[in-house]
């Protein structure tokens, strides 16, 4: 907790520099710093939220302590050991920023993961291209649901990590980009049907292993017949 104290200070210090030579200069100079330890997730997102105001915090970034979210990076990260297929997972702001190893175009933070699964996997295209910060708000009860298999975050942040690459070589047209949400879930029904199995059922486990691993899974690029061809 006492990086938000830190920050406080830096913001006061850094681009005042008569602040800085008087608190350098200044023995009567006192600043209060206040430490608290916590072991409690929930107290604190409580204590960020009320000092959220030198260094804002953006409010889907509370979502990085959520079971379902941390349980989400570990299997980004267990899921990504596959370098052709490897996506990567942003739990927290700028984690891979500093990594060069990392192409920026394979990065997903929350808000996108969110936009992902609700356009693809709960047919939601509309929320993810005009309310995407809903998702995150007061939808994140149905986005993050923990019950649901993870796969199917890792499999709708692959599809659109694909339809970029075909975006960005003009294998589609740029104009489409705008529908990319609408596309990814088009791509879904293309290629798996009308129906799959709710997210949270065993019938999705099974699915997932016999016919969605298949032919929708990152790795069998037979899931982008309609996209090659111009879709």
């Amino acid at each position: 907790m006492c990086s938000r104290p830190l920050q406080a200070l830096r913001a006061f210090i850094g681009p005042r520099e008569a602040n800085r030579e008087k608190i350098e200069n200044d023995d009567d100079v006192t600043i209060m710093l206040k430490l608290i330890e916590t072991s409690d997730p929930a107290v604190v997102d409580d204590i960020v939220r009320s000092t959220n105001r030198p260094a804002k915090v953006d409010e889907h970034q509370f979502l990085a302590t959520l079971a379902a979210v941390k349980a989400l990076d570990r299997y980004f990260e267990a899921r990504g050991a596959d370098d052709e297929f490897c996506l990567y997972f942003e739990r927290m702001t700028n984690q891979f920023s500093h990594e060069e190893s990392v192409p920026a175009i394979r990065v997903f933070d929350i808000k996108e993961i969110a936009r992902c699964v609700a356009a693809m996997f709960l047919d939601r295209p509309d929320m993810a291209s005009r309310y995407p910060n809903r998702l995150t708000s007061d939808l994140r009860s149905l986005v993050f649901d923990p019950t649901y298999n993870e796969e199917v975050y890792y499999i709708s942040a692959y599809t659109l990590y694909k339809l970029k690459l075909l975006l960005g070589n003009n294998r589609i047209e740029r104009r489409y980009s705008k529908l990319r949400w609408h596309i990814i879930m088009a791509i879904k029904y293309y290629v798996c049907g009308p129906t799959i199995p709710q997210l949270n059922s065993a019938k999705m486990n099974r699915w997932q292993m016999r016919d969605g691993r298949r032919r929708l899974r990152p790795g069998s690029m037979a899931c982008w017949p309609a996209t090659e061809r111009g879709f």
